[in-house]
């Protein structure tokens, strides 16, 4: 189950190409629900958690950040939102 349990017939994963496929040009933020903590970190190269990683529309990394120092969120929104306004995410 995706989510702790939290689930419906479908998962996310299988869900998120068929609403791009249907969004368009417009911008769609997936969150949570992609598979287990193993599968996760097998597909981006997480060695290490805590880890922080943006994913593009195309499956690329484009960030990944390993560990969490007390401030780091104003610096995560800064990196979330040059992500979200350019033209790679």
């Amino acid at each position: 189950h995706e989510g702790g349990g939290h689930t419906g017939r479908v998962g996310t994963m299988a869900l998120i190409p068929q609403v791009l496929d249907v969004a368009g040009d417009a911008l769609v933020l997936a969150a949570g629900g992609i598979g287990d903590g193993r599968g996760v970190a097998a597909s981006y190269g997480i060695k290490k958690i805590p880890s922080f990683v943006i994913v593009g529309i195309d499956g690329v990394v484009l960030y990944n950040q390993v560990g969490f120092a007390e401030g780091d969120e104003k610096e995560f929104e800064r990196i979330i939102d040059a992500h979200l306004n350019s033209s790679d995410g």
